[in-house]
């Protein structure tokens, strides 16, 4: 068998492995409809490379090496950087948002209020469209598409807890002189804990003014400008369940959106809580914690380093 005729047929099996390989990880994914096309490609694609590679034309040798020419030159074309996109471009935003103008802001607006007025009166274009929208049935409402009273009020449930937090916030009962910690260890200590809690990711970055909102936007602090007051910010993400995420638009995605809602404002509160006792507050004794010493601890390493 020549060489051309040989590489043609193995290639020919390689694609179409990989293409059933692509359907067994669609069927455990639920992914039916990437599941079938798989399936189809898994056939089609072969077909050129093993019908030359089995065949006895004469030209076998330069049709062969056209198609696998084509194999390497077509999918290289795919990749090139085309358009006026650039993957050199600089994406840091150069200025920043008014959090007044993003749509949750403007969907709490009352009509009839000093906030509802000053606003349209700045922007009067955006008055249409807004109206439309809130006269549409809310999200969790009865009257929406796919309203159910059962995961509407799951979804709900986890909304309002995340309100639970908000006195926590605004606690400035801290008073204590700071104190000053090795930034290395803590930063060390901050991602793996962070990641013990159950994050999926978790970084340390330069706050820059880009990051935060111009002008306060909900609640009542609504039109107080925004200042940086700190240095350094923390960024993690935690991620969605996949089988609730594949019912949306239903019930379930809105559940899952807000139980992810309430668990990052837990970790985002806890490391706050974390951050404001460490370098200002007196820690608490808790009469259920003993403090006896206990054997073997003290020779135990220093948690995450």
């Amino acid at each position: 068998m020549k060489p051309v005729a040989l590489t043609l047929i193995i290639v020919g099996c390689f694609l179409c492995l990989s293409f059933l390989y692509v359907v067994f990880v669609s069927i455990k994914e639920e992914e039916s409809r990437a599941a079938k096309l798989a399936f189809f490609f898994s056939f089609l694609f072969p077909i050129p490379y093993l019908a030359i590679g089995f065949s006895d034309l004469e030209s076998q040798t330069v049709v062969g090496i056209i198609l696998l020419v084509l194999t390497v030159v077509v999918p290289v074309i795919f990749l090139l950087p085309m358009g006026n996109a650039s993957a050199s471009q600089n994406d840091t935003p150069n200025g920043r948002i008014d959090e007044r103008d993003i749509m949750f802001s403007r969907n709490l607006l009352t009509e009839g209020s000093e906030r509802f007025k000053e606003y349209y009166q700045r922007h009067p274009d955006r008055m249409p469209i807004d109206n439309a929208i809130r006269g549409l049935p809310g999200l969790l409402t009865k009257g929406a598409t796919q309203y159910d009273r059962v995961t509407a009020s799951a979804a709900d449930a986890s909304f309002r807890a995340v309100k639970a937090f908000h006195p926590m916030l605004d606690d400035d009962n801290l008073t204590g002189p700071p104190v000053t910690v090795d930034p290395v260890r803590i930063s060390r200590f901050v991602k793996e804990w962070m990641k013990r809690l159950g994050v999926v990711s978790v970084g340390i970055t330069k706050l820059e003014d880009y990051h935060l909102y111009s002008t306060i936007g909900r609640g009542e602090r609504y039109g107080e400008a925004v200042e940086k007051s700190h240095q350094y910010a923390i960024a993690f993400t935690v991620e969605m369940d996949k089988y609730f995420m594949d019912r949306a638009p239903q019930g379930p995605t809105i559940m899952e959106s807000a139980r992810q809602y309430l668990n990052s404002g837990t970790l985002a509160v806890q490391l706050a809580e974390f951050f404001r006792h460490l370098l200002f507050g007196q820690l608490v004794e808790h009469p259920h914690v003993a403090t006896a010493p206990v054997p073997g601890v003290a020779d135990l390493p220093e948690p995450f380093g």
